[in-house]
């Protein structure tokens, strides 16, 4: 099957903070794809620096993950896969190294699956969704680290909410608790995450689909994801089947607007006004 994927991908920043790829063997069949979803730190003091270096290890460790898993050796086709992905998150922070020297080394969602012997190989750290057809329904992949998550923070919104605390007050509270928890990312006292730690990867969702036939799968950073909650613009296979078809980028203009149209973040409750957009759909 060839390489190329059906791919939305919107983002109002210079340079996107998803990076997204695939990788095929030497006759061009697709082997595996990916999606990864970076993330500035909370309260950088240079925020335009700050996303330039997010962008730069999202996409520099994307290409070394297509350089490793396009490799046609029998060593790379049966690499473990938290092997390869600390591979290319060395190569990632060593390209922040050179180019920021002292900088903190951003961090990156990422969800994988690939192709082997024994079916569908799926890798996910973060809460980029992972979705794959099974049976006519559609199976999620999920970081339990991650599991929820959301749900949470917006329970806490609404209950300072009720509280007689204004929206904006709220949020600041929210992203106080936030910028606490991210100190203890990628430690035995928090959740891990792609960024600085060797150790992240080997903390991943890793779940075998066996059998041989081809599925539909896709996959897709949270930006996207809003187009099913909070906005409720389709369901789950509205999108699914959407990415599919190429049709996707509607539904993306229409969140956009939907968000532009809410900027205290009342109507829709959500942490930021609006985030980077990528899904990627493909059969494999």
């Amino acid at each position: 099957m060839s390489c190329g994927p059906a791919v939305v991908a919107v983002s109002a920043k210079r340079r996107t903070q998803d990076a997204w790829g695939t990788a095929c063997d030497a006759s061009g069949r697709l082997q595996a794809a990916w999606v990864l979803d970076g993330a500035t730190a909370l309260g950088a003091q240079d925020p335009r620096s700050a996303d330039e270096q997010v962008a730069r290890f999202a996409w520099r460790l994307s290409a070394a993950l297509r350089a490793i898993l396009a490799d046609a050796g029998a060593r790379a086709r049966s690499q473990p896969l938290h092997q390869i992905v600390e591979a290319a998150r060395s190569e990632a922070q060593r390209s922040i190294e050179i180019g920021w020297p002292g900088a903190e080394i951003p961090t990156a969602t990422l969800s994988l699956i690939r192709r082997t012997a024994q079916g569908l190989e799926c890798f996910v750290l973060g809460d980029s969704p992972l979705w794959l057809e099974d049976g006519g329904q559609i199976l999620e992949v999920v970081d339990p680290q991650f599991a929820g998550g959301d749900a949470r923070v917006l329970r806490r919104w609404h209950e300072l909410r009720a509280q007689g605390r204004s929206a904006e007050a709220a949020y600041a509270e929210l992203l106080e608790a936030q910028v606490r928890d991210r100190r203890t990312r990628s430690t035995e006292d928090g959740l891990w995450i792609l960024g600085g730690s060797p150790q992240a990867a080997q903390h991943a969702r890793v779940e075998l689909i066996p059998g041989a036939e081809q599925r539909r799968v896709c996959l897709l950073t949270d930006g996207l994801e809003r187009v099913v909650d909070p906005f409720a613009i389709t369901g789950r296979r509205g999108l699914f089947e959407a990415l599919h078809s190429g049709s996707a980028g509607s539904l993306a203009q229409s969140l956009r607007g939907l968000e532009r149209a809410d900027p205290r973040r009342v109507r829709a409750p959500r942490m930021t006004v609006h985030d980077d957009i990528t899904g990627l759909a493909i059969t494999l």
